[in-house]
Order: C-alpha cells, then structure tokens, then sequence
C-alpha cells in the first residue's frame, strides 16, 4: 500500500473507531495525531518505535486505545505518563486534549529525541515536559501527579508497587491490559479480587472500565486505583 492510500486508510480507521468508541475526535485533535502518525512512519525503521504496521491496528491498537483515558480525565489534568516510548499514550491524550499537562519520562535517548521532535511537530510545547530518566522516582515521588499512566513500561504486579509512589494524595495510579504482558494479565488486571491482594496499603480500587478495540474485537481493561489523601 502506498504512503498516500495509508494514510488515508489510517484516517478513516481513526474516525470509525473514535465513533465505536464514542471519543471526541475534533479536526485540529486529528491532524495533530496524523503529524504523529507520520513521523511515526519516518523513524520506524531507525528504531524500535512499534511492532504494529498496518494502519487498522495502529489507529485501533496505538491511537485510540491511548486515548481511552481522555474518557476519565478532566480539561486541566496533570499527567505522568512512564516510560513513554512513542508518546503512547502521552502524546495522544495531549494532542486530543491540549489544556492538559503532561510530563513523559522516557530511560532511551534515542525516544527521548523522537518524542521532543515530535513535540516540535504536533506544536504541542505549552504544557509538556519530557524528562531523559528512567521513570524519575527519585525526584517526583514527593510532590507526585493528579494522573500516573504507564501503557507498556512494566508488567502489572511491579507497576502497583512503583506508581504508587509517582501518584499525588487523592489522585490516581492507571493501568492498561495486555500492553504488552499478554491476555492472562489483562484477565488478572481486571480482576478485583487480584487487584485487592496486590494493592499496596496507600492504594484503592476506584473503577474498572472495560472496552473492547473495533476493529480486531479484543477486549481491553483500564483500571484506575485512587491514593490515599494526606
């Protein structure tokens, strides 16, 4: 399929599963995710941005999957989104909701130059913060954010124990199924009675939201814990 026909099938795949999905998906917020999308297509190959290619996936598996979240964020959030990567599911929210804040943390050097391009290109700048470390506990385990979000950065059970410490009092600590760590997981992440045996003391189930993807019909789990209040 030629560059011209992906994009328009990568389009077209995003407005039918904004629609499926009942997600807000305004023509500035669909251009900004186009950019993206397009650069994405450019450094592909250079690194190991993503394993999924083909433009139904991508928009399903990558954009609109990323952009569930919007669902149970308000306009002025504060978002920590861990170990980034491409910008999943950080630079989506911002570009769909630009009157959040966001932070990305990203370990790799050679994301951290992609996503500050990509910034750059989504003319994203105001309100958005990329930090070059690890998941930068050290530093934001104090002061913490309304939201903390890791979409693939760390299998379920060590996310509870490490997320909780990035997670404001009274905000919230989220969690994607199956991204990457397999269906079983994404069972076991759905599962309050699982949750509550690995919850840390400061943590609380606040809500589980199940979805399921339009296009390939996989389910999908997003799960949000609430912090203690001081």
């Amino acid at each position: 399929m030629k560059h011209e026909a992906q994009e328009e099938a990568f389009i077209g795949f995003l407005q039918k599963g904004a629609k499926a999905l009942d997600l807000n998906l305004t023509d500035p917020g669909l251009a900004r995710l186009v950019a993206h999308w397009k650069l994405l297509q450019h450094w592909v190959d250079r690194m190991n941005l993503t394993t999924v290619r083909d433009p139904a996936a991508m928009a399903e598996r990558l954009y609109l999957d990323s952009a569930m979240l919007l669902t149970r964020l308000t306009k002025d959030s504060s978002v920590h989104d861990v170990g980034s990567g491409a910008g999943f599911p950080g630079l989506v929210l911002k570009a769909l909701r630009p009157t959040i804040q966001i932070v990305l943390s990203e370990a790799r050097r050679k994301k951290v130059n992609f996503l500050r391009q990509a910034v750059r290109t989504m003319n994203l700048q105001e309100g958005l913060e990329i930090k070059h470390r690890r998941v930068g506990w050290e530093q934001s385990a104090g002061a913490g954010h309304d939201e903390v979000v890791s979409r693939a950065a760390f299998p379920p059970r060590e996310w509870l124990k490490l997320g909780a410490r990035l997670v404001a009092p009274a905000g919230r600590l989220w969690m994607f199924s199956g991204q990457p760590h397999g269906e079983t997981e994404a069972e076991l992440v759905g599962n309050a009675d699982w949750l509550a045996k690995h919850l840390p003391p400061v943590l609380k189930l606040d809500e589980i939201i199940p979805y399921q993807l339009p296009f390939c019909g996989k389910r999908r789990i997003l799960v949000s814990l609430r912090k203690a209040s001081i």
